[in-house]
């Protein structure tokens, strides 16, 4: 699904409100941890674009943002939610025996 939004941002990239759908879905798609990314991506990234003097370019500035995003989701959902549950599971044994 994050390469599908990572597609419609590079097909969509003339189109004025594609980096707030881009967000968004982005947003959703790493919730509630995301949140945390994409700030830290935007903030970072928009420091970095406005010391080296570089135009905004809307697909090119949603590449971090993206990046962050995914990077942070992958870890929430295909390793810390499944690294909880077995704890979670594993300690419900523990006290029903």
């Amino acid at each position: 699904m994050c390469l599908g939004v990572l597609a419609f941002g590079y097909v969509q990239r003339e189109i004025h409100d594609m980096p707030v759908a881009f967000v968004w879905l982005m947003l959703i798609l790493s919730f509630p941890l995301g949140g945390f990314g994409v700030l830290v991506a935007g903030v970072a990234w928009g420091s970095l674009i406005d010391s080296l003097g570089l135009t905004y370019q809307p697909f090119r500035d949603e590449l971090p943002v993206w990046l962050f995003a995914f990077v942070v989701g992958y870890w929430q959902w295909f390793v810390l939610v499944p690294r909880f549950a077995r704890w979670l599971s594993s300690n419900r044994s523990k006290s029903a025996a």
